[in-house]
């Protein structure tokens, strides 16, 4: 772990090509053979803080959700809180975590235990937001449409599109974007049951 801190403390100063292993090392208090015992080289380090990195920043976004479901009353007001989330998270202070989640899918075609490390850290947060869901769904504030689970799930892909609009030469305007993503919640989460409904 002092390995992945060190190599975060840094890797936003410099280019890959260029990263100071030697000051990294040092920082950690580790050796050249502790690098290699535990990541098998740099690029597996490399990986491992980029993953830590995007982790940490997503469970940050879905424990504020967590705070925000905490004090919500109404249907409204959740769906509220979960549209000014998206549109926070759609900023370009986020666009570095939106970059490194890529990167790190990208890195698992050939490392399967940068696979496995993610798909751990994937679950965790998965299942984190749907208790969160789920939580909601129990106080009566909305009604899912199908299991926490799968929407968790399906929320946290709108980063994925939000990957894919950055990266075409059409963007999407704030307001489209916020059309579709309250859209969308609004048939996933329905208002709650109220006397004569079916």
């Amino acid at each position: 772990m002092r390995l992945i801190q060190a190599t975060i403390s840094v890797i936003n100063l410099f280019d890959l090509e260029t990263l100071p292993i030697v000051k990294i090392l040092e920082g950690a208090n580790a050796s050249y053979a502790d690098l290699f015992a535990e990541f098998g080289g740099v690029n597996g380090l490399i990986d491992a803080a980029h993953l830590s990195e995007v982790t940490s920043r997503s469970r940050e976004s879905i424990e504020f959700i967590a705070e925000a479901f905490k004090t919500a009353l109404t249907y409204e007001e959740i769906l509220q809180q979960m549209s000014h989330l998206t549109s926070a998270v759609r900023g370009p202070e986020f666009k570095r975590n939106r970059v490194m989640r890529a990167v790190v899918i990208g890195s698992t075609m050939h490392r399967p235990e940068l696979a496995e490390a993610l798909a751990d850290a994937q679950n965790t947060l998965t299942n984190r937001f749907a208790e969160i869901l789920a939580e909601g769904e129990r106080r009566g504030l909305y009604r899912c449409v199908t299991s926490p689970r799968a929407l968790a799930s399906f929320i946290q892909a709108f980063t994925a599109g939000q990957i894919l609009d950055e990266i075409d030469h059409v963007h999407t305007s704030n307001d489209e974007w916020l059309v579709v993503v309250d859209r969308s919640l609004r048939a996933l989460f329905l208002p709650p049951s109220t006397q004569g409904d079916p």
